[in-house]
């Protein structure tokens, strides 16, 4: 078999393999995979030394390695997955390699790798490798644009900068306390956390395209108190110019900011657009979605949309507003502030449209959501009235706005609802 020089393709499984006496002779393969095989370092040096041609190594579940070196002037693609305790060490030598898969499982950890010598590698995944500050591993991949790291609870801090790195998800390194990514083509950026609520210190450059995918799950509800919420809202605006997130958690105690934290802070997400929340396995199953839905536009004051995924269930929010051209009085009000011009579409808001909603739940946000335009027009209201009269005069003109019949009317042709959801 080892002198079959002519193959291309070599899938083997469930054996233990000896180097012959000959050696091997694969000058034409280009795909090996290896699963389940006995395998010793002599034997993995003769086969990159003899596979001069092989653009694809896979390795799954094999044993008998403590530490070997790949090496291939061909390879593109490895794969190596769910080694054993035997492997500590690793060394990739392929100057075009492009994609690196290294998984190991949670027991035991692979301790070091070396690739600073793949220098083209684009896409880069690493599961339960004891990667760590020290070895510095990103630095030398200029043209990594794929960046996968789970498990990796070595690391406690990474830096970045790089202008080809394209996608960033980290799920799971439990003891990541500081990032810093000067990632100005970064436009996924996906951060899950897992029975421990510490939230690392973020310094984001990114794309003005980035997408958010963040993953909360916490063990305990003891965890969250005011330390938690200040550094959820801390990390949270890293993303103010991230049009759309996806936030996923199994507490609706998670992203519910208690109000009189809300007193002295600023919204900390005015740029995004739209909102996707899935609870997973919500353990309180009677939670308020008029307190979530309450925190949730506190934090993001300008939704365009805003869905909830429950199990199965989809339910959707969509808030239209009165145009997005400001006029031209209103505008000179808000030049002043730059917080003012951000509220402006905030309270500007016209209709909003509620699907999948149903029985007591319908109701209460109908109620809440009705609450909520009026109060806006009012403070709308205010603020011109403010812009526009002397000090003097502007309670006499809040307290004719309130009392006179057909404001009040006003006000209530303001609040619109689709006919299936009308006041």
């Amino acid at each position: 078999m080892f002198a079959a020089q002519e193959l291309n393709v070599l899938d083997l499984r469930e054996l233990k393999l000896e180097l012959p006496h000959d050696g091997i002779k694969f000058s034409s393969l280009r795909k090996l995979k290896l699963s389940r095989m006995f395998l010793d370092e002599h034997f993995i040096r003769a086969l990159c030394a003899s596979c001069i041609c092989l653009e694809e190594l896979t390795l799954h579940q094999c044993r008998g390695l403590a530490s070997f070196q790949i090496t291939g002037p061909k390879l593109r693609s490895v794969w190596l997955n769910q080694f054993f305790h035997e492997i500590k060490t690793l060394d990739t030598v392929a100057p075009n390699l492009e994609n690196l898969h290294i998984a190991g499982n949670s027991r035991d950890l692979l301790e070091a790798i070396k690739i600073s010598a793949c220098k083209a590698l684009k896409s880069l995944h690493l599961n339960c490798v004891g990667v760590t500050d020290e070895q510095d591993i990103f630095s030398s991949l200029s043209n990594l644009e794929t960046l996968h790291l789970f498990h990796c609870n070595a690391l406690k801090t990474m830096k970045m900068s790089s202008d080809r790195l394209e996608c960033l998800v980290v799920r799971w390194c439990r003891n990541l306390i500081d990032v810093e990514l000067d990632t100005p083509n970064l436009t996924i950026f996906s951060y899950t956390t897992h029975y421990d609520p510490q939230l690392p210190t973020l310094k984001l450059k990114a794309s003005m395209l980035l997408k958010v995918q963040l993953g909360l799950y916490p063990a305990q509800s003891t965890w969250f108190d005011s330390h938690w919420y200040s550094k959820l809202l801390k990390f949270l605006g890293n993303f103010n110019q991230s049009k759309a997130i996806d936030l996923s958690c199994d507490s609706e105690k998670v992203i519910v900011i208690p109000k009189d934290m809300r007193k002295n802070l600023v919204p900390p997400l005015y740029g995004t657009d739209s909102l996707h929340i899935e609870f997973v396995c919500v353990k309180n199953q009677n939670y308020s979605v008029v307190d979530v839905l309450d925190s949730l536009l506190w934090i993001f004051p300008q939704l365009s949309t805003l869905s909830f995924s429950r199990c199965t269930k989809l339910s959707t929010l969509k808030f239209i507003y009165h145009g997005d051209a400001i006029d031209e009085d209103y505008e000179k009000i808000c030049c002043a502030s730059l917080l003012l011009k951000r509220r402006w579409r905030h309270n500007k808001l016209k209709e909003v449209q509620m699907e999948n909603f149903e029985g007591a739940e319908k109701r209460k946000l109908r109620n809440y959501l009705s609450l909520m335009i009026i109060s806006r027009i009012l403070q709308q209201r205010r603020q011109r009235i403010r812009a526009s009269s002397p000090k003097n005069t502007q309670h006499t003109h809040m307290a004719v706005l309130l009392r006179n019949p057909n404001n009040i009317r006003y006000i209530r042709d303001d609040l619109t609802f689709p006919n299936n959801c009308s006041l």
